[in-house]
């Protein structure tokens, strides 16, 4: 490897080096700030501050509430969420009358909506990706457990 791809820097005759070092400055700053190398992108990926400052002015410009309740606030947090959902199907191109967006807190609470709603028989094969992490979470997951899991949770 040369010095560039150790240190962390773009090489100038990249084609796109502009790009991302202007991202950088404008999303990633509190990096450089901060004189931080972020590598944990598995573990919890790093907010642009766009992304933070966006959140901060919907959330403090507006009242949202429980989206499955009858008010003002409810039916504005069911609103975005509806146009989250649209969003993700469009960006897959799926057809909304054949998918559904469901959002889940994490890997365990999708595999456990898995578990519990696909209608496993003994001839039933689940194939996922599996890392470290993945056999973790799957292994906890008591639904999945149920469900035959692979022998390594066993």
């Amino acid at each position: 490897m040369d010095k560039a791809q150790t240190t962390g820097h773009i090489p100038e005759d990249d084609a796109h080096a502009g790009d991302l070092a202007d991202l950088r400055a404008a999303d990633f700053d509190y990096l450089d700030a901060g004189g931080h190398t972020y590598l944990d992108h598995t573990g919890a990926g790093l907010p642009p501050t766009s992304l933070v400052r966006g959140s901060a002015a919907r959330i403090t410009g507006g009242l949202f509430g429980n989206p499955h309740s009858e008010s003002p606030a409810s039916r504005a947090s069911g609103e975005l969420l509806s146009q989250a959902r649209r969003a993700v199907l469009r960006h897959f191109n799926a057809d909304p009358a054949e998918y559904a967006v469901i959002f889940t807190a994490n890997a365990t609470g999708a595999l456990r909506l898995v578990g519990e709603a696909y209608p496993f028989t003994r001839r039933s094969r689940l194939v996922m990706s599996w890392t470290t992490t993945t056999r973790s979470t799957a292994c906890e997951s008591t639904p999945v457990r149920a469900a035959r899991p692979p022998r390594t949770c066993r």
